[in-house]
């Protein structure tokens, strides 16, 4: 009878505890928006990112809910424990307090091109074209350092891409140089804007490594070792490059 006892104790005892992991297995993701890696459409969550991580999820095994919010909102989230994961992160020490970056990163490259108005954009293909025109640059953005730096280069600053094309066709900037795919993939839903502006050929291909992180107060934390594997073999087996080119094709 005492065994009995113990064996329906024990039962009680850890069902509950398995129903709760069961219920606990989907991780929140923070979702800035940042077309084509990331946006939040009426038909839901979609982007390079969320492929990627969808991808991901699937092989781990776990669901995904996303939180979409602004960026220093997402950051917010993942200090606080809000949310799980959040991806498109340079790795900067600061954050190091609250994120568990993962490794390897899933995308390793940029490149920074230079838009004109149609008419114009064939003579930017040197640096030195710049010089004597007003260059568009987004408030915040890091291009490279020769054109960060630069103490000689007329920079106006905009706000957004918007901003930067608007400015573009009435003259208030002779150039914008912009991330390359995401300046092409604004281009190609403004199809009007697309019609009067091109891309120069003046353009600065870089390193620079995008991780995903989990917040240091995720109960996956603990996962970030077997994300990083799967994120490697998504890299070997060409999911990554193939999620990557059904953005970009239609440019």
């Amino acid at each position: 009878m005492r065994i009995l006892c113990a064996t329906i104790i024990a039962i009680v005892l850890v069902l509950p505890w398995q129903a709760t992991a069961q219920e606990q297995s989907v991780l929140v993701v923070a979702l800035s928006t940042l077309p084509p890696w990331k946006m939040m459409l009426d038909t839901g969550p979609t982007g390079i990112d969320v492929d990627i991580l969808h991808e991901a999820a699937a092989r781990m095994r776990v669901g995904l809910e996303f939180r979409d919010g602004d960026f220093a909102t997402c950051l917010n989230w993942m200090e606080s424990g809000q949310a799980d994961i959040m991806t498109g992160l340079r790795m900067i020490p600061e954050r190091e307090r609250y994120l568990n970056y993962v490794t390897p990163p899933y995308v390793t490259q940029t490149a920074s091109a230079f838009y004109a108005m149609r008419r114009n954009a064939p003579g930017i293909t040197r640096y030195e074209h710049l010089r004597g025109i007003r260059v568009g640059v987004k408030r915040g953005e890091n291009h490279f350092p020769q054109f960060d730096i630069d103490p000689v280069l007329r920079k106006s600053l905009v706000a957004s891409l918007d901003d930067g094309f608007k400015r573009l066709k009435g003259n208030r900037i002779q150039a914008l140089i912009a991330n390359e795919m995401q300046a092409d993939w604004w281009l190609a839903e403004h199809p009007g804007t697309e019609a009067l502006v091109a891309k120069t050929p003046l353009k600065y291909q870089g390193y620079q490594p995008m991780h995903f992180a989990f917040s240091r107060k995720s109960l996956y934390v603990d996962r970030a070792g077997q994300l990083g594997k799967i994120l490697a073999g998504l890299i070997q087996d060409g999911t990554i490059d193939a999620i990557l080119r059904r953005y970009t094709s239609r440019h």
